[in-house]
């Protein structure tokens, strides 16, 4: 609203009107660095908030998007009033001790979360997201996670075939010939 004359015109009638003082130009750049700064974070929030995509599984993978988006913006060139705003949020120095632990921005919040194996068992099991995403998010946790969603299927199986010790047979697979398409055609048998 404030790039556009007119509208920046009937705002500074309406404050002019009642008083107040109309936003300098310097107001108007601070509030277009604030809105870019603050994006990433609305957009994160209105996604995680919302009913129609309210699943456990892309929590972890949308507060990394906000923090990445963040950290870029630090290095943004056209940010020049609002840079403590960003390092604010990404740092915070002057956020207090809440119970035991400092709740210092983003870290501080939800640094723990990314390296709950629960949490990230739930990333690398969601369909958009999967096992890589996983090992972007915490590296460390990726064989961890790896292994504990085999064990949990080898249980499940197992437990399903009634035999704990019972070795698992392999099915025939019905989807032969889409494995068989997906090789080079110079690998296919051709009838």
């Amino acid at each position: 609203m404030l790039n556009d004359n007119e509208k920046k015109e009937s705002l500074g009638a309406v404050m002019r009107g009642q008083d107040l003082q109309a936003f300098t130009e310097l107001d108007s750049e601070l509030l277009a660095e604030y809105v870019k700064i603050l994006k990433p974070v609305a957009v994160s929030l209105d996604t995680l908030q919302s009913e129609d995509q309210a699943y456990m599984g892309i929590l972890l993978p949308h507060l990394r998007l906000m923090k990445d988006k963040l950290e870029s913006l630090k290095t943004d060139d056209t940010i020049i009033h609002a840079k403590n705003l960003v390092v604010y949020l990404l740092n915070n120095p002057y956020n207090r001790t809440v119970g035991s632990r400092k709740r210092i921005a983003f870290n501080g919040r939800f640094g723990h979360m990314f390296e709950d194996e629960n949490l990230l068992m739930v990333v690398a099991l969601h369909p958009h997201y999967k096992l890589g995403v996983v090992q972007y998010l915490n590296p460390d946790l990726e064989n961890t996670i790896k292994r504990r969603i085999l064990q949990e299927i080898k249980a499940k199986v197992c437990d399903h075939n009634g035999d704990n010790d019972a070795p698992v047979q392999a099915l025939p697979s019905i989807f032969h010939y889409m494995k068989a398409a997906r090789r080079p055609l110079s690998q296919r048998n051709v009838d």
